[in-house]
């Protein structure tokens, strides 16, 4: 009986220290998390938003002025990019599929004429060399290495986004039309822009 106290004892305590080092590391790279969060999305909205985009509303803060808060419709984070004179040009939906490693998050750029600008993924944890075929964006190389220097606001090819939804309509796509051999990430990505194509529709109709 003693024995199983101690071990009942020992259990605990190291439970329980275990607990507090987990505790105490969160919180410590709870602020670079954060911060490295941040600086991906900062980045990632400047890749799908015109290069005429003067300001960007990215405040989540209660209180903030209306034109510079981030609109939620569905869950889906909308963030609207503003010319030097103020005006609304563009909106960029940030939305999530689910994809055979884990969730899929996207960024898509919509402009002022209700088109889809560009669609990057700025997360996700699918199969390099499968899944990744429909969600990173790399720069070809020749066999001499290098290739062609990227100009301002283009952004590296990805076959399936840029030809399935460039320059389309910012409505809900029926087909997926997806990467063979990356089915589940296709649908990801598939169902993701379609949810911002929903909320960027409630967005513009209100």
């Amino acid at each position: 009986m003693k024995d199983i106290l101690r071990l009942c004892v020992s259990l605990g305590l190291v439970c329980l220290v275990g607990a507090g080092a987990l505790a105490y590391v969160n919180n410590v790279t709870d602020g670079p998390r954060k911060a490295a969060a941040k600086a991906t999305l900062t980045d990632g909205l400047k890749l799908v938003l015109p290069l005429e985009t003067a300001t960007i509303a990215s405040n989540d803060e209660e209180g903030a002025p209306e034109n510079e808060k981030v609109v939620v419709i569905d869950g889906v984070k909308l963030y609207r990019a503003y010319d030097a004179a103020g005006n609304e040009i563009a909106v960029a939906a940030e939305a999530e599929g689910k994809g055979f490693g884990g969730m899929v998050k996207t960024l898509t750029g919509i402009g002022k004429d209700g088109r889809i600008i560009h669609v990057i993924v700025t997360s996700h944890s699918e199969t390099p060399g499968l899944g990744t075929q429909a969600t990173d964006r790399k720069m070809k190389k020749s066999i001499w290495g290098g290739g062609k220097a990227l100009a301002e606001g283009e952004l590296p090819p990805n076959p399936y986004l840029d030809g399935k939804y460039n320059g389309k309509d910012a409505k809900p796509f029926s087909a997926i039309d997806g990467v063979s051999g990356a089915t589940y990430s296709s649908t990801a990505v598939h169902n993701a822009v379609n949810k911002a194509c929903r909320a960027y529709g409630k967005y513009k109709a209100n």
